[in-house]
């Protein structure tokens, strides 16, 4: 974590003080934007948000134990009575916090830590996960907590790595062209991860193609001599460009990859999966090739590629990857909450991947449900909700989905449960298959829905839910478990 002083804080942010330190010893030992995770000798940041104002928690930040408020509103400091910390007033909270950050990437850079970056369309976050379980072999480090991954999450996974980190991955997202460049540019990344280009928020950036400009877009920022990790299938890839003498690794299926994924099998308790490695040339100018074999506790063939991002990562940090040491140590990475997270409940079992949905990881997803292994009568079930940010491209890409379920899985899917007005259309998608592929649509939600969709399902299903953020599939969980109480994860 980051230490300031009271003078520090000021300079960087170009604020002036409301509210003056009495002395100079005043410090701060972490920097914090909620007021429930506040702790004794924080920072607290006031930031306005879409659904909360940081200022209308001035008080609580003290009372959790803030050392110092840092506010762009003067008049709701002003209100505080007795207030019991420096105030300090900048212009906006947002960019102060940005600025701090900023300073505070040069001090990592100055200590040698390494600031890694993963972008993509899907798998960030687990790819993330799995890189700092493998650097872990190694050393300490740092990860971005749960999805922080904008321009408030960014900044802070940063300002929380502490100087006794050797290194630090932060996850980058981007909605809207333009965002990642501005997020690169505050982290200034050794090494850049782009685990692949989908069509996540297609509806605000057009195609693929600029989909790919804009993930592409981190790679600009690598620090001289920087490791850049791409998708090596990836036809709008081929032709990229890494400044500063930055090298280029490619990992995926096809022989031309540095990093190539020979074979993979999953099961109920993950994935094991082949790798094979082409090292450098001898001085005889033969090329050494390494087969290597790993298991990750992680459904899903999509996650062998998410984890093959992490073997240069660390050969980059001098790991040799081929020893059973290092393998051991990726069976220790942990499923990130709500991403085709296993849950059991008695012979039920939930395959949770509600924490977001796009074409690309819908897909993904529907692959595992199929490839997961059943016994004697047990049925797969798909619950799948809207995927939102689609614009004008909704209505196609869910009967795209639609059809692409019944083409190919007609005959291992037993039932599909459709909810809200979008995904209602992947009906669409089926039905002009004309396959027996079963289905039932609820084009709206309602609180007694959770109810009527338990009573079609039996306690041995295999059941997946999948929707985008704001459709909160989750909410089934108690009724189809008929279980209240929070659920074991496998």
């Amino acid at each position: 974590m980051s230490h300031w002083t009271a003078e520090q804080l000021q300079t960087i942010t170009n604020g002036h003080w409301l509210v003056t330190p009495a002395n100079d010893d005043v410090g701060v030992q972490d920097i914090s934007i909620d007021s429930r995770s506040v702790g004794p000798g924080d920072a607290f940041f006031a930031i306005a948000g879409e659904r909360f104002d940081g200022h209308t928690f001035l008080r609580s930040a003290i009372e959790q134990g803030a050392s110092m408020l840092i506010v762009d509103q003067r008049h709701a400091a002003k209100t505080l009575k007795e207030p019991l910390v420096p105030v300090l007033l900048v212009d906006d909270t947002r960019h102060a916090l940005q600025d701090l950050a900023r300073a505070w990437r040069s001090v990592l850079r100055q200590k040698g830590i390494k600031v890694i970056a993963v972008t993509g369309s899907n798998g960030k976050t687990t790819t993330r996960k799995i890189i700092h379980q493998a650097l872990s072999f190694q050393s300490r480090g740092y990860q971005s907590p749960k999805s922080f991954n904008n321009h408030l999450g960014v900044p802070l996974t940063l300002l929380n790595t502490s100087l006794t980190d050797r290194y630090v991955v932060a996850e980058v997202g981007s909605n809207h062209p333009g965002e990642i460049a501005q997020l690169a540019d505050l982290l200034r990344p050794d090494a850049a991860v782009i685990t692949n280009i989908g069509t996540a928020h297609i509806g605000n950036f057009g195609s693929r193609l600029a989909i790919a400009k804009e993930k592409a877009s981190l790679l600009q920022y690598l620090t001289r001599g920087g490791l850049a990790i791409i998708p090596g299938d990836e036809p709008l890839l081929e032709q990229i460009n890494v400044p500063n003498e930055c090298q280029v690794v490619r990992i995926g299926k096809s022989g031309s990859c540095d990093y190539v994924l020979t074979s993979s099998t999953s099961n109920a308790q993950g994935i094991d999966f082949q790798v094979q490695h082409s090292l450098e040339q001898d001085v005889f100018g033969n090329w050494n090739v390494q087969d290597l074999c790993f298991s990750i506790p992680l459904i899903g063939e999509h996650n062998a590629l998410n984890a093959l991002c992490a073997l240069p990562i660390a050969n980059w940090q001098c790991i040799d990857i081929s020893t059973p040491k290092f393998a051991q140590t990726l069976t220790g990475v942990q499923c990130a909450n709500m991403r085709l997270q296993v849950q059991t409940h008695g012979p039920m079992t939930l395959i949770n991947d509600a924490y977001n949905a796009n074409p690309d990881s819908s897909k993904a997803a529907i692959k595992t449900l199929v490839n997961f292994s059943r016994h004697n009568e047990q049925r797969r079930i798909a619950i799948l909700g809207d995927m939102l940010e689609l614009a004008d491209k909704a209505q196609s890409l869910h009967e795209e989905l639609g059809q692409w379920i019944a083409e190919n899985y007609h005959t291992k899917i037993d039932q599909i449960i459709l909810i809200g007005p979008l995904a209602a259309h992947i009906a669409t998608g089926i039905k002009r298959v004309k396959s027996d592929l079963q289905f039932t649509v609820y084009p709206q939600w309602n609180d007694a829905l959770p109810t009527k969709i338990a009573q079609d399902v039996r306690e041995t299903d295999i059941i997946l839910l999948k929707g985008s953020r704001d459709t909160a599939m989750e909410r089934l969980i108690p009724a189809l478990t008929r279980n209240p109480n929070e659920p074991n994860t496998a």
